[in-house]
């Protein structure tokens, strides 16, 4: 019956979901013996395609970006956090001199997400004109604010609505990074999440060389022989 409906496997799943949960309260109450239920296949859901910017995207929207939102989308497209960490991320937590940032355990994700991540040169770059010794990295006390600014950078950036793909910073980043790196595991790490996290909500499989050209998006160079990647040609 199950397998039978016109719906997509994940309505399917949600059905058998339910009917899992009816058929196990009939065992409690000892009206059926088993949940026949477990007994039955379960609908395969197909992971969707990642989609994540490239380069020139990733430049393009740093153009448009102010300076009080930058830092963070710089932290989460470069440095691999989420949205959700560098809202309460402080300048203290960034130490430009190792090109590390610490996210604790109160301001992770969870505790077991709580890391020290090394900063990818373009990432200094980019945050060394706007450090501070102190204060907060963004102007966003929630995850929903710092959205919001995000959902206009994008209008400002070009992008119309539902062309930016889901998740599509963190996504980039942490696709490059496995690329440049070629290990998972230590890009889980990294970002703090697991490696299944990895291949089931974040990873396009790109070729070394795209992953490292991410990390060459650098501001645009202020005097000659700088070894800067400028916006319009990155």
């Amino acid at each position: 019956w199950i397998l039978g409906l016109a719906l997509g496997p994940q309505s399917q799943i949600n059905y058998r979901t339910v009917l899992r949960a009816m058929f196990e309260f009939a065992v409690r109450e000892e009206i059926i013996p088993v949940n026949p239920v477990d007994h039955t296949p379960k609908p395969k859901l197909r992971r969707k395609k990642t989609r994540i910017l490239k380069p020139e995207k990733v430049a393009r929207l740093l153009s448009h970006c102010p300076d009080d939102l930058l830092p963070a989308v710089v932290l989460v497209v470069f440095g691999g956090a989420r949205n959700s960490e560098v809202c309460r991320l402080d300048w203290k937590d960034i130490n430009l001199m190792k090109s590390t940032y610490e996210i604790t355990a109160d301001k992770a994700k969870c505790a077991v997400h709580a890391r020290i991540s090394e900063l990818p040169k373009n990432a200094i770059a980019w945050l060394q004109p706007l450090a501070k010794n102190r204060g907060p990295i963004a102007p966003f006390v929630s995850g929903d604010m710092f959205n919001a600014a995000l959902q206009k950078l994008r209008k400002d950036a070009g992008w119309k609505a539902g062309d930016w793909p889901r998740n599509a910073l963190r996504a980039t980043c942490i696709s490059a990074h496995v690329s440049s790196n070629q290990n998972v595991g230590k890009t889980a790490l990294w970002a703090g999440t697991s490696e299944a996290v990895i291949h089931r909500n974040y990873r396009e499989v790109l070729a070394k060389d795209d992953g490292n050209s991410h990390f060459d998006v650098f501001p645009a160079a202020k005097s000659e022989g700088a070894k800067v990647v400028g916006m319009e040609s990155a």
